[in-house]
């Protein structure tokens, strides 16, 4: 399956601690786990001639006396949210949420808590759902969540943008225990309508025809020019980075489509959407291949490939 059986873990194995799926960890438990219990400051950035340049930056430093410097070009107004402020409203999900793992990524720029949901079924598959919650340290404010349900089989992500709900929550921080507990039922409520609308996109799209040759002939190629990796012709654009990419990441998107576990959606536009899925999430990149935070970040960066082929599918079945 050549590119595909590169990374067949989760899209968050590898980064951070493993907080165990039968541990019963308190909140800060986890964050001195995770070791996400650096306080960070926001201190003023001189130039290189020991003048203020108007402007901030944060910093932190280590069990050893280190220092990171993690955001710059702060503004006056920024206020440093430390980590375990910026997750104490878990404290109030924690009987309906397992946190799984946590950690950080860029030296500590961004603090990161995952979390998983019971399963469900979509269609004829196991699905797990995912919470990713993200704190940074580089000039954004409050806390980020990403939904992320995964097909069990293949640890397929299934992040994909929906009309019906938003798989991304921005969260300000507020110190009212109201509020905090306000915020983590809502959560839990986006979480629900996002998997529901989720299931019934997926249920539609498994009723829609989608042929081998549409897939190979259309949603490929228009995959590989959304990357930038093939010309308004179809043809490949080769770099000295990335020889061979195109052809490679070609095999792995039809490698996709004929894997056992789409039998049961040969020929449909379920199937299509899956097997590029199964591609973003398991895809090798042209640099950093091999660090596990790369993988990461591209999934909370959004699904962006699996976004625009489940647009271009909705428009050939229509």
């Amino acid at each position: 399956m050549g590119i595909l059986q590169y990374n067949r873990k989760k899209f968050f194995e590898g980064v951070g601690t493993e907080i165990g799926a039968n541990q019963q960890n308190s909140l800060d438990e986890v964050i001195k786990l995770a070791e996400l219990d650096y306080v960070v400051e926001k201190v003023k950035s001189y130039d290189e001639d020991g003048e203020e340049i108007g402007s901030y930056h944060t910093r932190y430093f280590d069990k050893n006396g280190n220092k990171h410097n993690l955001g710059a070009g702060l503004k006056d107004q920024y206020t440093v949210l430390q980590n375990y402020e910026a997750f104490d409203f878990l404290q109030d999900l924690m009987g309906d949420v397992q946190i799984e793992c946590a950690g950080s990524t860029n030296g500590g720029s961004k603090a990161f808590i995952c979390a998983s949901t019971e399963p469900m079924k979509i269609l004829d598959d196991d699905i797990k759902p995912y919470l990713v919650f993200m704190n940074s340290h580089t000039g954004e404010t409050g806390v980020k969540v990403m939904l992320t349900p995964i097909r069990v089989f293949c640890s397929n992500c299934m992040a994909i943008a929906v009309q019906q709900a938003q798989n991304k929550i921005s969260i300000r921080h507020s110190k009212n225990v109201q509020q905090r507990l306000y915020v983590a039922k809502d959560v839990l409520l986006k979480n629900t309508r996002y998997l529901e609308s989720i299931r019934a996109e997926m249920e539609n799209l498994a009723q829609m025809r989608f042929t081998r040759r549409q897939f190979v002939d259309g949603l490929v190629i228009k995959v590989l020019q959304f990357m930038g990796l093939y010309n308004a012709e179809g043809e490949p654009i080769e770099k000295k980075r990335n020889q061979g990419l195109a052809e490679s990441y070609r095999e792995a998107m039809l490698a996709a489509w004929s894997a056992a576990d789409l039998a049961n959606y040969e020929n449909s536009a379920y199937a299509a959407l899956c097997a590029i899925q199964d591609f973003e999430s398991h895809r090798t990149f042209a640099r950093n291949n091999e660090n596990p935070e790369t993988r990461l970040k591209s999934i909370l960066g959004g699904m962006l490939i699996s976004d625009f082929a489940l647009q271009y599918i909705k428009e050939q079945v229509r």
